[in-house]
């Protein structure tokens, strides 16, 4: 895999359903399994106290490097955790380094993977973690130089309980340099607070989870179900054939205050809070929303063209705006929302709003503002054109070389099926300020 910025929605396990009524809940303690031994653990060698030989043919422990003549990934006698023996990955530059191993646990079970990690002159990037080789999913990143101390990460399992679990210097985007050692790896099942509807299931940690009503999450799910459905409105088609999205805590950041995918990853420190505001102000979670939205796009939840596309972020804000308009749903930003009370934000109150940057000429970081026109041409010719143009590029095969002619070709689409020249809602140079920072998109 190439080092150039990678997009950071990675569907790295594919959970989903289909609506019908809300299930009976299943809250349950936080508590983790009992520890296995490293015979009864499903991973093999798991303390390395037999040796790893790099390079052997159908090793259990494969290895990996972007740089490998660059790359020292070592067994090593009696340096391990309490004189046992352990792994070590080292590099004199940045590069990203991993021994991994595939096991098969169960299927869509919650798992806490921990190791021991000792580092020197571990620096930049994404530093020595555990992961799930494949995702984005990592322990947090331990750099600089550090005596034995444990890593982990508490992950989902795809429906097929197969995963690769992987000691890393480094990371996709992210390299590394200096030395870690890893020993003592451990897989556990653990449980957690589960709740599902009929298109999403909400895995949180038992004491986030208890820091509001049950009831009020059972009411926000809900919400969120009639949101998933605007969106099958407006788009024409579920994502993940249908199959029930997760929303699960990590600890580690996942790359965002959430990210798409499914599982959609809700990063733990912004989740008391948010479920505290679902509470007591009625909000129906702008981020959850929109990384809702994100997964309803070609390219991450759903199969069909993307080239059209020329800001995922953008677009995942007016699917949004679709639901947040039709249901009067309420969301917080600056400040609470309420239906197309919305249209505000992308107009006026966002950094990047139209008044803030294309209204003064500004073309830099201004999608909100492009956003703010697409609903000012909404409001002249309604939502059903919308809904022709997203079903005919989704499934178009036509292809383009800038986002001036992608966004030129989703007016000329709109204007088709609503009859309207939509372009005679720009005032005059404004489309060319647009083109502008389309540039920069």
């Amino acid at each position: 895999m190439g080092r150039q910025k990678i997009f950071k929605r990675f569907n790295s396990f594919l959970l989903l359903g289909i609506w019908a009524f809300l299930l009976p809940a299943c809250d349950k303690e936080n508590n983790s399994r009992e520890t296995k031994s490293d015979d009864d653990q499903p991973i093999v060698n798991a303390s390395f106290e037999e040796k790893v030989t790099i390079g052997e043919a159908n090793p259990v422990w494969k290895n990996y490097s972007w740089k490998p003549d660059k790359a020292k990934i070592e067994w090593l006698q009696g340096e391990g955790n309490n004189g046992s023996n352990c792994i070590s990955l080292s590099s004199t530059i940045d590069n990203d380094i991993a021994l991994m191993q595939d096991i098969q646990l169960e299927g869509d079970e919650v798992y806490q993977l921990t190791a021991k990690v000792k580092t020197k002159n571990v620096t930049g990037g994404h530093g020595a973690n555990i992961c799930l080789f494949g995702t984005w999913q990592s322990s947090e990143p331990l750099t600089g130089t550090n005596d034995w101390q444990q890593a982990s990460l508490v992950f989902l399992t795809p429906d097929s309980g197969k995963v690769t679990i992987a000691c890393r210097l480094g990371f996709w985007g992210a390299t590394s340099s200096g030395k870690v050692w890893f020993d003592d790896i451990r897989i556990q099942q653990i449980d957690m607070f589960d709740r599902k509807s009929e298109h999403l299931r909400l895995r949180l940690k038992q004491e986030d989870a208890s820091v509001v009503a049950s009831s009020t999450i059972t009411s926000w799910l809900n919400n969120l179900d009639k949101a998933y459905e605007k969106y099958y409105e407006l788009i024409g088609e579920y994502p993940y054939n249908g199959n029930i999205i997760t929303i699960f805590s990590v600890d580690s950041y996942p790359g965002g205050w959430a990210v798409a995918g499914n599982p959609i990853l809700w990063y733990r420190p912004y989740i008391q809070s948010s479920l505290t505001d679902i509470e007591n102000k009625g909000d129906w979670s702008f981020g959850i929303l929109h990384e809702i939205g994100h997964d309803f796009a070609p390219g991450i939840g759903m199969e069909g063209n993307s080239n059209w596309n020329w800001n995922e972020e953008m677009f995942a804000n007016f699917r949004m705006y679709y639901a947040v308009e039709l249901l009067d749903a309420s969301v917080i930003q600056d400040k609470l929302y309420t239906g197309s009370e919305l249209k505000n934000y992308y107009r006026t109150y966002a950094g990047g709003s139209y008044e803030n940057k294309i209204r003064k000429g500004d073309a830099e970081d201004a999608h909100d503002g492009i956003m703010y026109t697409l609903i000012r041409i909404k409001d002249q010719i309604g939502w059903e054109p919308f809904k022709q143009t997203f079903r005919f590029l989704y499934q178009s095969d036509a292809e383009f070389t800038n986002n001036t002619q992608r966004f030129n070709h989703f007016l000329d689409k709109l204007s088709e099926f609503s009859g309207e020249d939509v372009r005679q809602t720009y005032p005059e140079g404004e489309l060319e300020i647009i083109e502008e920072a389309l540039k920069n998109e």
